[in-house]
């Protein structure tokens, strides 16, 4: 049984949101393990910690070890967390679609051309456009692909048949190449 789409999207913003609570828990975490490790590292090398000389040195550089890799976890954790929000900002944005509202997605009044020869006629660009309701990108690039798609006049049936990114070996839905890598 198809799920609707406003039940989708309810179900991805409620399931963002709680990774990002998750992953802003986990950073807090991996922040006081950084802190932690730094701090450790920095009195092992001052001997303040009262280690025998011949270990201090060992004991600062495997702290120097560890507070390298809490900034690694720390950096993967904002990445994965700043994902999670883009992904709620998206099903937020989708949920307004769903009701009419396309407000929240770029016009694509940069893109106008008064010299094309049928851009004014069709409103592929401006307030209430084509380019307004199809467009879920996240890039610059993926923006400016999609205004080149919707201004391009093609006249070969072969051409007009063949979608940009599906090819004979490749078989990435175009929605997901537009949005994520920006072709």
């Amino acid at each position: 049984m198809p799920v609707p789409a406003a039940v989708f999207f309810q179900h991805a913003h409620k399931h963002a949101k709680l990774e990002d609570a998750r992953l802003s828990a986990q950073l807090r975490l991996w922040g006081w393990i950084r802190f932690g490790a730094f701090v450790l590292a920095v009195l092992f090398a001052t001997g303040v910690m009262g280690v025998p000389n011949p270990y201090r040195w060992e004991l600062a550089l495997l702290s120097v070890v560890g507070f390298g890799a809490s900034v690694l976890m720390y950096r993967r954790r904002e990445v994965a967390r700043n994902r999670a929000r883009a992904q709620a900002t998206l099903a937020a944005a989708q949920l307004e679609s769903i009701s009419g509202n396309h407000d929240q997605w770029e016009s694509g009044e940069a893109f106008m051309d008064p010299g094309h020869a049928f851009a004014a006629d069709l409103d592929v660009f401006g307030p209430h456009s084509v380019f307004r309701m199809l467009n879920r990108t996240f890039l610059d690039e993926g923006r400016r692909l999609l205004a080149a798609r919707l201004t391009q006049w093609q006249t070969d049936p072969k051409e007009i048949s063949q979608t940009p990114c599906q090819t004979e070996t490749n078989k990435t839905p175009c929605s997901l190449v537009y949005r994520q890598l920006g072709k």
